[in-house]
Formats: structure tokens, C-alpha cells, sequence
């Protein structure tokens, strides 16, 4: 598996361009049958033909979203108290599928439905991560400050074994089993210095995606993370215009 940063380009009110290091985490694997089959599945899920969502409320602030194509439904998660509204995605109807306050989380960052049909929320400035069941029902929660010293819980991306989780604000990678029918422990996985990953003030690693090892050839990827060796390659270091 590896680990990616991109470049993400701002144009400010003054007219100046930023290029600003975004931090994307890509994981890549020499095994990838499970994320191939993944992407067969997508395909099967229903026919997407409404290009509008509405969701419930006026204040959801919405920012992950995950998606199941055994129910036919994705999820999308508030960052401002935590809940998670499931939407059909042929009829477009949406429904809380799991209360923020009720389940004791205010933030819902990057969301993950693993092959269990569980649901993985990042908790982002909470440094919380939950999983919940195919129901909606809190099966745990980590408090990833108290057990890791975390600064952002910010993304997920599973493969055939684990739950990686990206952190926006220490140079760390978590994970957690998913072999087993109990979620395993989040574990620190992996850490890293400023020479194999810069990190700066403000948000670093961000989005995560998962890739079969073949596709990590391309220079616009400037850093790896090899999953199998819990290795980091720096590939290219960015550069601020």
C-alpha cells in the first residue's frame, strides 16, 4: 500500500495562487483481490439517476461520505454534532440512521462501510474513532487522544484486513482488524518524520483511497507507504509558488 501528497491549488481574493501540500493518503497492496472485488460490487449497486440529495435540516454541515452497494444507501456524517443520515439512492430518501448527541459523538469526518456492513466514522477534532453496526447501534469508540496523543482524526480506507486511519496533525497512521465478527483494537501503526512525510501547521494527511501496488508508479505521487512492510518511501517533496 502507499501513501500519496498531492498538491491542492487555491486562488485567493488577492489573486495569488497557493500550492498548498495536501496530504492524500494512498494504499496500496501486492494483495488487492478484496479492493477489486469492491469495485465490481459498485457496479452492481442501483441505478443512479438523481443528481440532487436533499438532507434533512438546515444546519447538518456534511463532509465524509460512505457508501454501500449491498443496501443501496450512502451515508454522510455532520461535523457539528456528530449525526449520520442514511440516503436511498434511487428514491433519495434520507432518515438519521445514528444520532451524534444520543451516541456521545460530535463529529463526523471521513465514514467507511467495511465488507460487514459496518459503519467506521472518523471523529475528527474529537480524535474519537467509532464503529457502528449494519443498524446503526455503537458497537466501540477509541478515544485516540487519551490512548495516542492524536491531534485530527480525519479519514479511513479499508483493504481485505485492516481499517487505516489518517492523522491531520501528528505524523502518525492508525488501524484496526476487520478479520474478525468483533472490530479489533485501533492500534498506532505507524510513524513517520518530517524527512519521509513533511508535516506543517494546520491539516496534513487528509483523504485516504486504496490502489492494487501496480498503480503506484506515477510521479504525481511523491510519497508510498508500503502496508506489508510499515515502510515510507519519500518519492518527491513539495514545493510552494
Amino acid at each position: 500500500m502507499s501513501l500519496i501528497l498531492q498538491q491542492l491549488t487555491l486562488t485567493t481574493s488577492m489573486n495569488l495562487k497557493l500550492i498548498l501540500p495536501l496530504a492524500f493518503v494512498l494504499f496500496t497492496c501486492v494483495a488487492c483481490d478484496r479492493y477489486l472485488e469492491e469495485l465490481k460490487e459498485l457496479g452492481k449497486g442501483p441505478k443512479v439517476t438523481k443528481e440532487v440529495y436533499p438532507l434533512p435540516g438546515d444546519r447538518l454541515f456534511p463532509e465524509g461520505i460512505a457508501y454501500n452497494p449491498r443496501k443501496g444507501t450512502f451515508y454522510v456524517g455532520s461535523t457539528i454534532n456528530g449525526d449520520v443520515v442514511e440516503v436511498a439512492v434511487q428514491t433519495g430518501n434520507a432518515r438519521l440512521f445514528a444520532g451524534g448527541p444520543a451516541q456521545n459523538r460530535l463529529d463526523c469526518r471521513g465514514l467507511k462501510v467495511d465488507a460487514k456492513d459496518r459503519l467506521w466514522i472518523c471523529g475528527g477534532e474529537e480524535n474519537k474513532i467509532h464503529v457502528l453496526d449494519p443498524a446503526g447501534t455503537p458497537i466501540k469508540s477509541w478515544d485516540t487522544k487519551a490512548l495516542f496523543g492524536s491531534g485530527f482524526i480525519n479519514d479511513c480506507v479499508a483493504d481485505q484486513a485492516y481499517i487505516y486511519f489518517t492523522e491531520s496533525r501528528v505524523q502518525k497512521i492508525y488501524r484496526a482488524s476487520l478479520n474478525s465478527k468483533v472490530p479489533g483494537e485501533v492500534e498506532e501503526w505507524l510513524t513517520f518524520t518530517n524527512a519521509q512525510i513533511p508535516y506543517g501547521a494546520g491539516f496534513n494527511a487528509n483523504g485516504a483511497a486504496l490502489t492494487p501496488m501496480a498503480n503506484t508508479s506515477s510521479s504525481s505521487f511523491p510519497t508510498r507507504v508500503n502496508c506489508s512492510a510499515s515502510t515510507v518511501t519519500p518519492k518527491k517533496r513539495l514545493k510552494f509558488n
